[in-house]
């Protein structure tokens, strides 16, 4: 009598995959494409402004436009409480040489109260720490004021 038995299967070695070129798009690469960045972005903080021996809480708010990797255009509202009592407004434009750190100028003007308004020029930086789709900033600038009351500002941000 004849019987027949199931051979065992011969194991073939998987060939490896070859790396992808690379022009591959993730999506072309099988890959879950994340949704785009919104290029708007909001921020505000609290700090303390210094200007000739006296200082003030400070509140801050910020609009920015993500132009490209390196710079945002938008602009900044700033309130100084008494004794200072000032408003700042002033469109801005941010540079970001890393990651993290970024320098901005802001050509405004500054309403002191009681006085009207003066020309105003901020610069300054602060360094981004992220957290998920928020971030804390730590920040510090300088206000060159037309009528010489410059003033120096550090405090906290968060942004979205």
């Amino acid at each position: 009598m004849w019987s027949i038995e199931a051979a065992e299967p011969a194991v073939i070695p998987a060939r490896p995959e070859a790396p992808a070129p690379l022009s591959t798009t993730a999506q072309e690469a099988g890959a879950a494409t994340p949704a785009p960045a919104s290029p708007h972005s909001f921020s505000g903080g609290v700090g303390i402004r210094v200007r000739g021996g006296e200082s003030a809480l400070d509140l801050v708010g910020e609009y920015h436009y993500r132009v490209n990797e390196t710079l945002d255009v938008g602009g900044i509202v700033d309130w100084a409480w008494s004794p200072i009592d000032s408003l700042l407004i002033a469109p801005a434009a941010w540079l970001h040489p890393s990651d993290r750190l970024t320098l901005f100028a802001a050509p405004g003007v500054e309403f002191i109260s009681g006085k009207g308004g003066e020309g105003a020029l901020r610069l300054g930086g602060s360094y981004t720490i992220p957290l998920g789709r928020a971030a804390i900033r730590p920040f510090g600038w300088y206000d060159f004021v037309a009528d010489r009351k410059d003033s120096l500002s550090f405090g906290i941000a968060v942004g979205i």
